[in-house]
């Protein structure tokens, strides 16, 4: 590509060449540019050459504005964000251990010790530090509809959430935005305050999906079924025996936060690989440790 912007140089009729290139594409940009100003223009062939011309009196505008056309257009199109490689969703094997907990821990029952143990509760938290009730109380349910709606409707997004940004990432997220969600809800609680379910977490992953959106331009058709899921989540997450509206509220802030600041094309790229896989796995390993330091607490 061959062009410049030139000084008046005597054209007659009054009219300088701004610019000259070989690409009559190039030119036609250019003249584009002048249009949209309501800058007048001609645009010439000149042997091999093609040329823009504009009135001598709008010469100094028009070279302006075409200096700031090309620099506006120097970086175009934008990067895009580094697609995750394809990997196996974890997705379905995580929502069956949900649901596997579920048949042992079974719904909210007053004497029930997986909930004793394990419900997010703010005395147990902060007066006698049972911390791993912000991990355990995410993995159990109320009741079948609770858990229904988590691992049928929840797990869509986590998976489509996992499928835009990465396994590893996308279930970081998620499960930090549940924990973290947890954490700040509690905080502003009273000391009676007990609530469980996985749906913090969900909340998290459609905050994370914005936020995302918001950092790194991820397609706009997520736009239509994160506004529906989210829609519906809201209808569902607002009633029923031991959920918690808070929770899911803070829940979708953190998410929205976290996937602003780590939905970066380094971060999905350098979570493509093995330690991105091994992350879902990692949260199972901390879930699990959680458990373990809760049954300990009550032997």
């Amino acid at each position: 590509m061959s062009s410049s912007f030139s000084p008046p140089t005597g054209e007659p009729h009054g009219w300088v060449v701004v610019a000259r290139s070989r690409q009559r594409e190039q030119i036609e940009a250019y003249a584009l540019a002048l249009a949209a100003v309501g800058l007048r223009h001609e645009v010439e062939r000149r042997g091999e050459r093609w040329i823009l011309c504009v009135p001598a009196r709008s010469a100094g505008r028009a070279r302006r504005h075409l200096v700031l056309y090309v620099r506006e257009n120097l970086a175009w199109p934008p990067e895009r964000p580094v697609p995750p490689p394809f990997s196996p969703s974890p997705t379905l094997p995580l929502m069956a251990l949900l649901a596997l907990l579920f048949a042992f821990s079974g719904p909210w029952r007053a004497e029930s010790p997986w909930f004793a143990v394990g419900a997010v509760a703010r005395q147990a938290i902060f007066e006698r530090h049972e911390w791993w009730r912000l991990l355990t109380g995410l993995t159990l349910h109320a009741d079948i509809a609770h858990l229904a709606g988590n691992v049928l409707i929840g797990g869509m997004l986590v998976h489509f959430l996992a499928r835009s940004v990465g396994a590893g990432l996308g279930w970081s997220l998620t499960c930090a935005a549940g924990v973290l969600g947890n954490l700040t809800n509690i905080w502003f609680q009273d000391a009676s305050h007990l609530s469980v379910g996985f749906s913090t977490a969900v909340f998290g992953a459609v905050g994370a999906l914005g936020g995302a959106v918001r950092a790194q331009g991820i397609h706009a058709g997520v736009l239509l079924p994160l506004g529906g899921a989210a829609g519906l989540l809201a209808l569902l997450g607002t009633a029923g025996q031991r959920t918690d509206l808070g929770a899911h509220l803070w829940g979708f802030g953190w998410g929205v936060a976290l996937g602003m600041i780590f939905v970066r094309p380094p971060v999905v790229a350098r979570l493509g690989g093995r330690l991105g896989a091994s992350l879902p796995w990692l949260w199972v390993a901390a879930f699990v440790g959680a458990w373990w330091l809760a049954w300990r607490s009550a032997a």
